[in-house]
């Protein structure tokens, strides 16, 4: 099993973040994979996480997204990004490359929403 998580702090406040991040309509602007398969609502607490799931690709995944706030600063936020993913066959001997791979996608992700939101101020 892959399992990875990664986090960034936003200069903006978790409501500001959790309209955009917690909504799944909104996904597609900043989970730059997310366009090219079909996902799954798997949990939506509105305040605090959106988990999706897709079992499309090359192996099932499923990505959880969580905020709030950073430090107790109401102005900041904390956003972690966890993707869970079952490779199956040969594929399972790829999972340092996977993780590593993982990795740089959750990061240029968070920093897609990260510039999404502190632009818009």
């Amino acid at each position: 099993m892959v399992d990875v998580t990664t986090a960034i702090v936003i200069n903006r406040p978790p409501g500001a973040v959790a309209a955009v991040a917690g909504d799944p309509s909104h996904a597609a602007l900043w989970l730059v994979h997310i366009a090219t398969e079909r996902w799954t609502v798997v949990e939506h607490v509105p305040a605090e996480r959106l988990v999706l799931r897709t079992d499309e690709g090359p192996y099932p995944l499923e990505l959880t997204t969580t905020w709030g706030p950073h430090d107790g600063d109401p102005e900041r936020t904390i956003v972690r990004l966890r993707t869970t993913a079952e490779p199956t066959g040969a594929r399972r001997l790829l999972r340092g490359f996977i993780e590593t791979a993982t990795k740089r996608a959750n990061a240029r992700d968070l920093l897609e929403l990260k510039q999404l939101l502190e632009r818009s101020r």
